[in-house]
């Protein structure tokens, strides 16, 4: 990549995907959709604001699990912030979100570093939740 500072875009953030090897589709609400196996995630900017968002089937958890242990999570990590959504269907999705304000741009490879930083804290969280099943 490179550290020549650019102007936060869907352009600069789709290039860092495709050097990472993550393949993304256009998602709804002008942002970008990338898919894991333990997660999704929406890739958004509002601004000079970057926003990545982890979607998380807690499926089988109750709301009150997730939500202690979101708030052991929170006492001794900064990333992801995270919460919890209770579904129609009753199942629990944990939302995480990493954001960054870029107000004067950013390198490739500090777009790379967000994301990576986005992806890594939520699949520690997955790990969390996969060791308590």
């Amino acid at each position: 990549m490179n550290d020549h500072v650019v102007d936060l875009s869907y352009d600069l953030i789709r290039r860092v995907l495709a050097e990472e090897g993550w393949s993304h589709v256009d998602a709804p609400g002008d942002a970008l959709a990338v898919l894991f196996e333990d997660a999704d995630f929406i890739v958004s900017i509002a601004g000079d604001v970057l926003v990545v968002t982890g979607l998380v089937d807690a499926r089988g958890f109750s709301p009150e699990q997730i939500d202690d242990l979101i708030e052991t999570w929170h006492r001794s990590r900064p990333w992801p912030t995270c919460h919890r959504t209770l579904e129609e269907d009753g199942s629990v999705t944990v939302v995480t979100e990493v954001a960054g304000f870029y107000p004067s741009g950013l390198s490739a490879d500090q777009a790379a570093t967000h994301l990576r930083s986005a992806v890594g804290s939520t699949q520690a969280l997955v790990a969390r939740l996969d060791a308590e099943r």
